[in-house]
């Protein structure tokens, strides 16, 4: 019969309209007739070859865009008539229909890309719905027939994913695989003669998973279908959790393949990575809890339902996470022989590391696996290798130096740190390990030691590692910090960061060996032997800029950190920091600065900690941070941590100078204080705050106050610039960040309310007193009030304005509290009493006098300038219209003494002489001889002014040609015969 209809419709079968085309493509119109007209719904035999005929025509060229609708609609029907996979027929010929699919589509316009889309995701949710089927004898097979067609469609492009993200195919595969994984669950046994791996469409279809999760809308999506993803971690893990959760049975056909654990722990890596909002959906489900009845389950050790009071015993741990912790255990304790294996380790490490944060810590430690707690199982692996125990486990886990065990080994630090980070039980949990002893052991400095065979580059890596993770552990663990002597192993780390070393060199003069310069923590300080400006590199200061960074975080840990810094100074810490400032201070490299600023914040926390540290800073000390305090702010520009250095110069200064007598008068004898000053006028406005809350602690001090007002801008051509001026500029670029009315029109305050509340409040207190405690003009009105406001000297009529603003500043603030206080009554619906509201109400209307006051003081200011200004308008054109009278004088005098001069009878006479010797030489002149000689007719004496004038170029002519005066022989002899003598110019005498 097939060859018969393959034959073209003989033997009394009518022609398949599926074969019938319209417009050069296939008639999907006809197709759908064929499969909902009454006279052939049934005819099962040629649906069957229609389908496969449509497979066919496009399964090498790909549907076109136009033919979506149509495509969707038969997948459709077909799909209703499969029966959720009990008539096979159609089950077969819809996964054939739908193979083409994954291919680009043909003939897509820009115009209709719109309905285009809709109509893929329209398919799409059609593909989904295959998977939503809950029963069926042929489930797993339709679900390998659509597998390969969406994995296709996913790798074709960006755009493929975005639909898929958009449409309901991601929940549905998820669904999909948890029931798949639940029912080979059920239909397996405890025995280990169970299959090795699981069937093929769960694998396949979590590999799809897998691969449509990279995209963050389709890690959304999944995320969004709750349970699913518990199950399929349920499935990688044999515990007495999952059992119960999976019906019973423990789903030993799973978790033994490693390609299923593979694509599920790439499932997860994938959502943790998927975003905020999915990774987060993704910790809070797999930390859930099972109910009681699975408890019960779980407890009785089968899938039974637990009798009658089982609901008041506590919930088990999340049977997920203890899922996931049988099979990081199983990974980290079994046969690693393989490359592949060992990287399925790693990946099962790298995502517990994702996983621990503070909404997962409580679940994850008391998550359990038959080995114990999985931090304790993750501190185990960590220490095995050089500090093993007598733990079973310890035998198991075989490590090396190989690539793969090396990122294990910083993979598990990681997860610690984590773990020790987000604290409560998960810091109990690492707290037991000795995982801090293997960090300290990787820092201590001792000869010939021996750590598990690293190579150089990995132990130098390493080393750096453990000094950073210190500064985790040792912040959350102080106790056991200080009590394993970690503050001696980071001093004596110190000492040998900086002791002077000749590196091993070659032939050419480069480094045998370059150090951890591509490591985490390094960035490339090992790249030559010398550092710019000759100061030798021995390759340690990455060693010293993580000590030292790790000092910092255990000094600022509250309460703790007290004890830390005690110990520290106990033990000369001071005096190391303080050589390093000092050694460090002409080094101007990146890494340089790095080290400068953590030297200057745990110098000022040490400082802050206890005021007999200050004192042990000395004139040395403070004379070192005064010159980092004194940088050239034009290099801040160059961000490579200028501007931080000098902040954290100005935090250390203000720690260890204020409040201690002694050096608070060798600071201000060094010139300290105008250093600050002179930073305060240069400096970028965000780093006002901390400059001005420094000066202003110090001028606590009468000679800081006597020094504040002899103050001036060192800035060429602003030697009249004062501190007040400096003050009122500070204030108004403040005014202008806040954006209040009138900063950038006019002096002259128009509101009630002009000094706007700062969001933020602390709870308990009002804006208003947070603004007044915290703000940049709160601390220029303290120094004005220091100086009693004395400091007006120089300033113009709208500083002055500006100045009166800050005066009243403190008084305007009680104000707005009264405001705040009826504002807030009104807000929460308390009615104040009568006697209350009185006074509230003179509050504010004291406030709007003092507003009105100081509009009439400030207006008073302006008009003084305006004032003056007028006077000295005036004053300028006065002086400007006597100095033209002067001159206008003197001109006239000039004039009336040249007409004078030239009337004198002996230059009249002189005139007329010089006129008459000229004609006589131009009559003597030979016409022959002296051919060339110029006569000068068209030249005078000008007839206006009696004086002896000469051109500008005389050629000697007439009786002023040589011989002409018969001395012509004389002259030959003398000096030979001239004919012509031009005389350099001469100018009118």
């Amino acid at each position: 019969w097939r060859g018969t209809m393959a034959a073209g419709g003989r033997a009394g079968f009518a022609t398949n309209p599926a074969e019938t085309a319209t417009d050069g493509g296939f008639n999907f119109g006809r197709v759908i007739k064929l499969l909902t007209s009454t006279h052939s719904a049934d005819d099962i035999d040629r649906h069957a070859h229609a389908l496969t005929r449509l497979a066919q025509v496009h399964e090498k060229i790909g549907y076109r865009a136009a033919d979506v609708s149509d495509l969707a609609t038969i997948a459709e029907i077909v799909l209703k008539k499969s029966c959720r996979g009990l008539n096979p027929t159609y089950t077969k010929g819809f996964g054939a229909i739908i193979s083409p699919f994954a291919l680009p589509l043909r003939d897509s316009r820009m115009s209709t890309r719109a309905a285009d889309d809709a109509n893929v995701r329209r398919l799409l949710n059609v593909v989904a719905s295959a998977f939503d089927e809950e029963d069926g004898e042929d489930l797993g097979q339709r679900e390998k027939l659509l597998f390969t067609t969406l994995l296709q469609f996913a790798r074709t492009s960006e755009a493929n994913l975005d639909k898929l993200a958009t449409s309901a195919v991601p929940a549905s595969l998820a669904w999909a695989c948890s029931r798949v994984a639940k029912r080979i669950a059920a239909d397996s046994s405890d025995s280990k003669a169970g299959p090795a791996e699981a069937p093929l469409p769960l694998n396949t279809l979590v590999f799809v998973l897998a691969t449509i999760t990279r995209h963050l809308g389709c890690a959304a999506a999944v995320a969004a279908a709750p349970g699913a993803l518990s199950d399929l971690v349920c499935c990688i893990g044999a515990t007495p959790n999952s059992r119960a959760r999976m019906g019973g049975r423990a789903p030993l056909v799973l978790h033994a393949d490693e390609h299923f654990v593979g694509s599920v722990l790439e499932v997860l890596w994938n959502m943790l990575e998927g975003g905020d909002t999915t990774a987060a959906a993704v910790k809070l489900e797999l930390s859930q809890r099972d109910s009681p009845v699975i408890a019960a389950a779980a407890t009785s050790g089968d899938g039974a339902a637990a009798e009658d009071g089982t609901e008041d015993k506590p919930l088990p741990p999340p049977a997920a996470l203890c899922a996931f912790a049988d099979c990081f255990h199983r990974l980290l304790t079994g046969s690693h022989a393989t490359v592949s294996a060992r990287q399925l380790r790693n990946d099962a490490a790298t995502v517990l590391m994702l996983l621990i944060d503070d909404t997962t810590a409580s679940a994850i430690a008391s998550a359990q696996c038959p080995a114990g707690g999985l931090l304790t199982t993750v501190a185990r692996g960590f220490t095995a290798a050089e500090m093993p125990s007598k733990h079973p486990d310890c035998k198991k886990i075989r490590l090396d130096t190989s690539a793969e065990d090396f990122e294990l080994h910083k993979v598990l630090q990681a997860c610690l740190e984590r773990a020790t980070a987000v604290g409560g039980p998960c810091r109990s949990a690492v707290a037991q390990g000795n995982a801090m002893g293997l960090l300290l052991e990787y820092v201590r400095r001792r000869d010939g030691r021996k750590m598990r065979g690293w190579t150089e580059p990995q132990l130098e890596e390493l080393e750096l590692l453990a000094a950073h993770g210190l500064g985790v552990f040792g912040s959350a663990l102080p106790e056991l910090f200080l009590r394993m002597r970690g503050c001696t192993v980071l001093l004596e780390l110190m000492a040998w960061s900086t002791r002077a070393t000749s590196p091993s060199v070659d032939a050419g003069g480069r480094r045998l060996f370059r150090g951890a310069g591509n490591g985490p923590l390094s960035t490339g300080d090992f790249s030559a032997t010398e550092m710019s400006g000759g100061v030798a590199n021995n390759g340690r200061r990455a060693y010293l800029l993580q000590t030292v960074r790790c000092m910092r975080r255990l000094v600022h840990h509250g309460s703790h950190g007290h004890e830390v810094v005690r110990e520290l100074v106990d033990q000369g810490a001071m005096a190391q920091l303080l050589e390093l400032l000092d050694e460090f201070v002409d080094q101007t490299d990146k890494f340089a600065l790095w080290i400068q600023e953590e030297v200057l914040h745990t110098l000022a926390q040490v400082c802050r900690a206890d005021p007999h540290n200050q004192e042990m800073l000395g004139e040395p000390g403070i004379r070192t941070l005064i010159a980092y305090a004194k940088q050239d702010v034009t290099k801040f520009d160059r961000n490579i941590g200028y501007r931080e250095v000098v902040m954290a110069a100005v935090d250390a200064l203000w720690a260890g100078v204020v409040h201690c007598d002694l050096n608070e008068a060798v600071f201000l004898g060094f010139g300290g204080l105008f250093a600050l000053l002179d930073l305060l006028d240069v400096e970028p406005a965000d780093m006002h705050n901390a400059v001005l809350g420094c000066i202003s602690d110090l001028c606590s001090y009468p000679v800081a106050r006597e020094q504040l007002l002899h103050w001036r801008s060192p800035r060429p051509g602003a030697s009249s610039f004062t501190v007040a001026n400096l003050l009122v500029r500070v204030w108004e670029e403040e005014e202008r960040r806040l954006g209040i009315d009138g900063a950038e029109k006019d002096y002259v305050i128009s509101t009630g309310v002009e000094f706007p509340l700062l969001a933020g409040g602390s709870p308990g207190t009002t804006g208003t007193v947070d603004e007044v405690s915290q703000t940049i003009r709160s601390k220029i009105y303290t120094l004005c009030a220091c100086c009693r406001f004395s400091t007006e000297t120089g300033l113009s009529g709208g500083e002055l304005a500006v100045m009166e603003k800050i005066k009243f500043y403190l008084t305007l603030k009680a104000g707005e509290v009264w405001t705040e206080v009826k504002n807030s009554l009104a807000a929460s619906g308390v009615e104040a009493t009568s006697t209350d509201a009185e006074l509230i109400e003179n509050g504010i209307a004291a406030n709007i006098e003092h507003v009105v006051t100081l509009r009439d003081l400030q207006q008073a200011r302006l008009t003084v300038e305006l004032k003056d200004q007028t006077k000295n308008l005036v004053d300028t054109y006065d002086d400007i219209a006597f100095r033209h009278y002067a001159e206008e004088a003197t001109a006239a005098r000039h004039t009336e003494t040249v007409d004078r001069i030239s009337r004198h009878p002996r230059l009249l006479v002189a005139r007329q002489r010089q006129r008459e010797q000229l004609a006589v030489s131009r009559e003597r002149c030979d016409p022959v001889t002296d051919a060339h000689a110029a006569h000068h007719e068209s030249e005078g004496l000008p007839d206006g002014f009696n004086g002896t004038v000469f051109p500008s170029q005389l050629l000697l002519s007439g009786l002023l040609q040589p011989g002409a005066d018969g001395t012509a022989a004389d002259d030959a002899t003398r000096h030979g015969t001239i004919k012509t003598t031009r005389m350099s110019e001469i100018e009118a005498v």
